[in-house]
């Protein structure tokens, strides 16, 4: 047991998580999601496509919809600072979207973020960026 709690410790210090939840590590909070709550639109490009972004961020869930090619998808906060937000995507509907890519939403004023997709590398990791574009909040 002393040795469990030397681990979360240590990852503590050297992560920044919080704490432990259901048996996952929980980044530490800077406010700024939970500032962003509300509906999200805008819209991506990737090698000239461009197409419809809708995010939703609450208490609860947030979401990721791309209206125009028919995806939505669940988002999973895996960072977050005092203006970026880091999240994993899954996606739950059409495969037409990759799945389990990356999320970084930029805070570039209190109503619009910049949109970063990027693709996980081999170490299912944020590697290559993959899409970019803007939100602004709409609700």
């Amino acid at each position: 047991m002393k040795k469990i709690i030397l681990l979360i410790s240590i990852l503590t210090i050297v992560y920044g998580f919080s704490s432990v939840d259901d048996n996952h590590l929980i980044p530490e909070k800077s406010g700024l999601l939970e500032s962003k709550f509300g509906v999200w639109k805008g819209t991506g490009s990737q090698s000239g496509m461009s197409w419809t972004i809708k995010i939703t961020l609450n208490s609860n869930e947030q979401l990721i919809e791309y209206p125009s090619l028919g995806c939505k998808e669940f988002l999973i906060l895996i960072d977050e600072t005092t203006t970026q937000l880091l999240f994993r995507e899954t996606i739950t509907t059409n495969t037409v979207c990759f799945n389990q890519g990356f999320v970084e939403l930029i805070e570039t004023s209190e109503t619009t973020m910049d949109y970063s997709f990027y693709f996980s590398n081999a170490e299912n990791e944020k590697g290559k960026l993959g899409a970019t574009g803007s939100v602004k909040k709409v609700k």
